[in-house]
């Protein structure tokens, strides 16, 4: 045998060899393409509905969900409104109730004025602090007519102090 003849089979078996392969590769793209597109079937077909319907599922347990939510949230805003209506209740009687303890309290100043002429500059501070609140929570002209003659009063007397005091200042420059 030749070495021609030893080339030329190696190349004629190289070729077939190639040949072979070719024809592998080919076959197995088709069965590839084949298993692709019946892969694409089986999802379209098999998977896809059942995705559909855990979409539908999972879209109705959100509108349960929603629902419920929505249901609380009008359940606490009835209840906020109760709390409302029973707190502004409380809060009209703790003003009545405050306007009739200051009421009293600017009763006793001023009728211990009255009686004694004497009012303490803490019982002074003290009307001048809740006066305001009073009048605002709906004081009456009563006791309004009260302050005045007290602050009135109390300007006088605290004029007449400064004036003693003068006087015994310019006694004692005098001497």
């Amino acid at each position: 045998m030749s070495t021609w003849a030893i080339i030329a089979g190696a190349i004629i078996g190289f070729a077939s060899l190639v040949s072979a392969i070719t024809v592998i590769y080919r076959a197995s793209q088709g069965t590839v393409k084949k298993l692709d597109d019946r892969t694409k079937i089986l999802i379209r077909d098999e998977v896809k509905p059942i995705m559909d319907e855990r979409e539908e599922q999972r879209a109705e347990l959100q509108r349960i969900k929603d629902e419920a939510i929505l249901n609380e949230l009008k359940s606490l805003r009835a209840d906020l409104q109760a709390e409302r209506t029973i707190q502004k209740g409380l809060n009209n009687i703790i003003s009545k109730a405050l306007v009739e303890t200051w009421k009293e309290d600017f009763r006793q100043i001023y009728y211990e004025l009255r009686e004694t002429g004497i009012i303490s500059s803490s019982d002074k501070a003290y009307l001048d602090k809740i006066y305001h609140y009073y009048k605002d929570l709906g004081g009456n002209s009563d006791i309004d007519a009260k302050y005045k003659e007290i602050c009135l009063v109390h300007s006088k007397r605290t004029q007449e102090q400064h004036d003693r005091a003068w006087e015994r200042y310019r006694e004692g420059q005098e001497n």
